[in-house]
């Protein structure tokens, strides 16, 4: 999984909206991605098409600090750690299957509402699904070497902090509503940009974002 990190920040408490636990037990109704090897490892690649503006998963997994992560790794090397960083000095270490879900400079998908990886696009049955990290990472520490093979010149050659990413790159991200909640708050108020505010369009409809937490990730 290439959200794989050794390095990242400390951490604070989640906002409102999220749960202080986040659990893994498998949803009713259709599976839309499965695991399989991908040219990265494992990934998660749609088992019937994918409408753009769809639910893929819901991510989960235990609330962490980076501390936390390390004091794992530590303990027993061949532990996965996987964190997903969700506010300024929060992450959740991923469970699977979110965290086969691996970058792309050139996504098909991105997180919404901080959890829900949606479909930003149709994708056909058997493409694998991928979003940009850099949409989830504001740490100023973690950065890796990119291996998605976007098309052309779309390929960034790194995965590093959202304040990096090109101006025109962000405003598209921000623009479809799929970049982390802290990221794109410190960014409407000015700390990465002052320019004019920014309508986030993809929201998880209210019903899922009732429900608990194990009702929406796909088995």
């Amino acid at each position: 999984m290439g959200a794989h990190r050794k390095r990242g920040s400390r951490y604070v408490g989640l906002s409102s909206r999220q749960s202080p636990l986040l659990t893994n037990r498998e949803a009713d109704g259709q599976a839309v991605v499965r695991v399989r090897p991908s040219p990265l490892g494992k990934g998660l690649f749609a088992i019937r098409a994918i409408r753009a503006g769809e639910i893929v998963l819901r991510f989960t997994g235990p609330v962490i600090t980076l501390a936390e992560a390390l004091r794992q790794q530590d303990a027993v090397p061949s532990l996965d750690c996987n964190p997903l960083q969700i506010a300024p000095r929060t992450y959740i270490n991923l469970e699977p299957k979110g965290r086969f879900a691996n970058h792309s400079c050139d996504p098909n998908t991105g997180i919404v509402d901080d959890l829900f990886l949606v479909a930003i696009k149709d994708i056909p049955l058997g493409q694998e699904i991928r979003y940009d990290y850099s949409t989830t990472m504001e740490e100023h520490i973690f950065h890796m070497d990119c291996r998605c093979g976007a098309r052309g010149s779309l390929c960034r050659g790194r995965v590093d902090d959202f304040s990096t990413l090109p101006a025109r790159t962000q405003s598209r991200y921000l623009s479809l509503g799929i970049v982390m909640g802290f990221i794109s708050d410190r960014f409407r108020s000015g700390r990465f940009d002052s320019s004019s505010r920014i309508t986030l369009p993809l929201k998880v409809p209210k019903e899922f974002r009732d429900k608990s937490v194990e009702a929406v990730a796909c088995p």
